[in-house]
């Protein structure tokens, strides 16, 4: 039987982007870049923060194994992603 999920989008901004924690672990660890656009300028090319390591842990995973939480994140500091409802175990 198929899983139908509900997502849910969320978007913001870093202020102060490049002094931020996030930016030093993805700078820091030279996280390569997906080709994704950016929601909100014109950067061509986005970070997942899930593989960056810059989620928490504690936010899980379905039974397929898809993140409970996506986020990519902009060199200008856009975020924009979606979660899905936490997996419900029996």
């Amino acid at each position: 039987m198929e899983e139908k999920r509900n997502y849910m989008l969320f978007r913001g901004i870093f202020k102060n982007f490049k002094q931020s924690r996030v930016w030093r672990t993805i700078n820091d660890g030279n996280r390569k870049k997906i080709d994704l656009n950016c929601a909100f300028c014109s950067a061509k090319q986005t970070w997942d923060l899930h593989s960056a390591f810059c989620l928490r842990r504690y936010f899980g995973y379905h039974d397929d194994g898809e993140p409970v939480v996506r986020a990519y994140v902009c060199e200008n500091g856009h975020v924009s992603g979606a979660w899905t409802d936490w997996p419900l175990y029996t």
